[in-house]
């Protein structure tokens, strides 16, 4: 079975930036439509660098995961002050 996507740290922000710009495209649960998905794979694919080519849904699994990381973040921050 092939490897699933290899993300670069500079893939990453250039990734998360690209849907923090076009947050206005994002659904009310934060998601976005595949549109925007296909429009983040043209952005950073000359970025890339290893494993194989980002796809739409390499991108929509990120996104899920850092999503997830944010929210879990900013309990953990509500919790200590």
């Amino acid at each position: 079975m092939p490897a699933g996507a290899v993300w670069i740290p500079s893939e990453e922000t250039s990734f998360i930036n690209f849907l923090l710009d076009n947050k206005s495209e994002a659904g009310d649960g934060g998601n976005f439509k595949t549109a925007t998905y296909q429009w983040a794979v043209t952005h950073i694919t000359p970025l890339h660098e290893k494993g194989i080519a980002k796809t739409v849904k390499a991108c929509r699994n990120k996104w899920s995961a850092v999503s997830i990381l944010a929210l879990v973040v900013n309990k953990i921050s509500l919790m200590i002050r």
